[in-house]
């Protein structure tokens, strides 16, 4: 009999997020259920969120980075980054 593991995913999608981004990525590394990967979705931040999230991904390699330019809405962003993310799940 063949047992399918389950995987769980996070997805976050950021725009100057400095102020809480490390906050957010301890939380979801800290639940109960293991997180298999954290795909983060920077759409152009001007702050130092990518660089925060670049030092956090040298000591988890659970964290994947995707730099975007930004897509002048948060919903549009985030439709972006749900369709992007589709694939890279099975990876």
């Amino acid at each position: 009999m063949y047992l399918q593991s389950t995987q769980y995913f996070v997805l976050i999608c950021t725009y100057n997020g400095s102020n809480y981004i490390e906050e957010q990525i301890d939380s979801i590394l800290t639940q109960t259920k293991s997180v298999d990967k954290i795909f983060i979705y920077d759409f152009g931040s001007n702050d130092s969120t990518v660089e925060i999230i670049e030092e956090l991904q040298k000591v988890n390699s659970h964290i994947f980075l995707t730099k975007l330019k930004n897509l002048n809405s948060s919903a549009h962003s985030f439709m972006h980054a749900i369709t992007s993310i589709s694939s890279k799940i099975h990876e």
